[in-house]
């Protein structure tokens, strides 16, 4: 799942490790809510999601509501991968 971050360079980290690339749409809402969508099924499969935390405080908060999300669905393990930290 690419979360945040230069899409040719997560390309090359998903390929190497034997990940299909998919994408994870979070969605504001005008009252400040959001919304987290995974375009594909990640029940009974392992999640890498890419997230470049530069600027953390604004990107924190998107992460863990993408975790809880892949979580929600079944995802069997969640993976982080922070190339900033």
């Amino acid at each position: 799942i690419n979360l945040f971050g230069c899409l040719q360079f997560n390309e090359t980290v998903f390929k190497k490790l034997g990940f299909v690339i998919s994408q994870c749409n979070i969605h504001t809402f005008p009252d400040g809510e959001s919304l987290t969508q995974f375009k594909m099924d990640v029940a009974n499969k392992e999640v890498l999601i890419v997230a470049d935390l530069s600027f953390p405080n604004e990107k924190f908060l998107p992460l863990l509501f993408a975790v809880e999300t892949a979580r929600e669905m079944g995802a069997n393990k969640i993976h982080l991968f922070a190339p900033y930290l």
